[in-house]
């Protein structure tokens, strides 16, 4: 089992850090041997290292916060948003393409999405890589990517709803076509569920 003195949880490690800063005196550095020119790059790492962490940890309670107070803005608010977007489905204005335009389309929450996946398709175009993909019952999908025989993916694109987008990144080696493969996963409540989509390759030349 690996080990470490570090703590995984931002807020486990933004403690750790405050400690290293108050208890790293320089009487205790002179105990352990420790120059006070190392001490000084110590207690400089550490800094810079918690100036990272602490905003973390504050975001973090900042989005707890906010889970809380959810439940009762979703009751008072949601039927009001209901009422309305019922009342203009019922407009013989509100065709099929406004429907998808505003993303009314109903969901099918009764869909089994542990066997679920999306649909990719992958397309070059001048400068670019166009990718559509549909999401059957996803909130949301993250697209990845690789080149071939690279070991593992890629984060392209993290919880899209809309398409297409582009992959507009260069060429590894300039003026060097390469074959990149592109895949994609559902996710729900910002978590990743389901089955990958199936890999679409792409020889893109830049």
């Amino acid at each position: 089992m690996n080990t470490d003195y570090l703590p995984q949880s931002p807020h486990g490690l933004l403690d750790w850090l405050t400690t290293q800063e108050q208890e790293m005196t320089q009487a205790l550095a002179d105990t352990i041997g420790a120059p006070e020119s190392e001490r000084t790059e110590f207690l400089a790492a550490v800094g810079a290292f918690k100036a990272t962490v602490r905003p973390l940890v504050e975001m973090l309670e900042m989005v707890k916060r906010l889970k809380a107070t959810l439940p009762d803005v979703k009751k008072a608010q949601l039927p009001i948003i209901r009422a309305f977007i019922n009342r203009c489905q019922t407009h013989p204005g509100c065709g099929p393409g406004i429907i998808k335009q505003l993303e009314w389309d109903p969901i099918n929450h009764n869909l089994n999405l542990d066997d679920a996946r999306p649909r990719l398709r992958a397309e070059v175009q001048r400068g670019s890589v166009r990718i559509m993909v549909k999401r059957p019952g996803f909130e949301a999908v993250n697209v990845y990517v690789r080149l071939r025989g690279a070991p593992g993916w890629t984060l392209l694109a993290e919880r899209k709803c809309k398409f297409p987008y582009y992959d507009t990144r260069p060429l590894t080696i300039p003026g060097t076509p390469e074959v990149r493969e592109y895949m994609a996963i559902g996710v729900v409540n910002d978590e990743e569920t389901g089955q990958p989509s199936e890999v679409q390759e792409v020889v893109f030349a830049g």
